[in-house]
């Protein structure tokens, strides 16, 4: 995992939130406590102001105080819960490293997209392509099925807003487009804009329309059933390489 966290540029002080978090849990939970790290968009350095913080403690055991005890210190954060929204995951160190929470701790994306807040680094093994290229298919196949459903029902052109489909297609559609980037070039793009850069053809159209509103509004308002075939096609062929 990396060590620092990247400059978000936001109004929010999140590395006061980020330190409040820490110095809370380490008094309220002490030896129990064995890891607190950061991912998604803050952790890319991608973040805006609707951005969560999203917060993983890891804890020796848990139960409905430890629990507890991660809401209080989510009630007494400097910064309203409106404002800055804490995102916060729960597990024990036996549940991270187990089969059954597979969908949960991944952890070649963890090495690639976790900041190290406190306590020790669970993920220290080297990147698993194999292993990556397995969970950002998983990922693509559920954009994929969210992009059939948009064509085969026929819907509207008029009901094809930005935040629909940017919410149901685009931004769930970039976080493995990174992964697949990391496996093809070998490194990771963190940030949106990073991601378009390393991409071409239809794939680099598709993380512009997630990046540009007014691209996408014009497109899908002249061609809506060619943006979504595209978007289809594109999907199915990384799902198959």
């Amino acid at each position: 995992m990396k060590k620092i966290i990247p400059i978000n540029n936001v109004k929010v002080d999140y590395d006061e939130v980020l330190e409040c978090i820490i110095r809370l849990l380490r008094q309220k939970q002490k030896d129990n406590l064995v890891s607190i790290f950061l991912t998604g968009s803050y952790a890319r350095g991608d973040a805006t102001d609707s951005s969560d913080l999203d917060v993983w403690c890891i804890f020796e055991y848990i139960d409905s105080k430890v629990l507890h005890d991660v809401g209080i210190v989510a009630q007494a954060l400097p910064v309203s819960y409106n404002k800055l929204e804490v995102n916060s995951q729960c597990f024990t160190i036996e549940e991270i490293k187990n089969h059954n929470f597979s969908n949960w701790n991944e952890e070649p994306v963890k090495i690639l997209d976790a900041v190290l807040l406190f306590g020790e680094d669970l993920f220290e093994n080297d990147v698993s392509v194999a292993e990556l290229k397995l969970i950002y298919k998983r990922y693509l196949v559920d954009v994929l099925m969210s992009i059939r459903h948009y064509i085969s029902v026929d819907e509207p052109k008029e009901n094809l807003t930005y935040h629909k489909i940017r919410t149901y297609i685009l931004k769930p559609l970039m976080f493995p487009l990174r992964m697949e980037r990391y496996c093809v070039l070998g490194y990771y793009p963190n940030t949106n804009s990073e991601l378009l850069e390393s991409c071409k053809g239809k794939i680099h159209d598709i993380v512009e329309y997630f990046l540009d509103e007014e691209k996408f509004n014009k497109d899908i308002n002249l061609y809506h059933r060619e943006v979504l075939s595209k978007m289809h096609d594109s999907v199915l062929e990384l799902i198959n390489l």
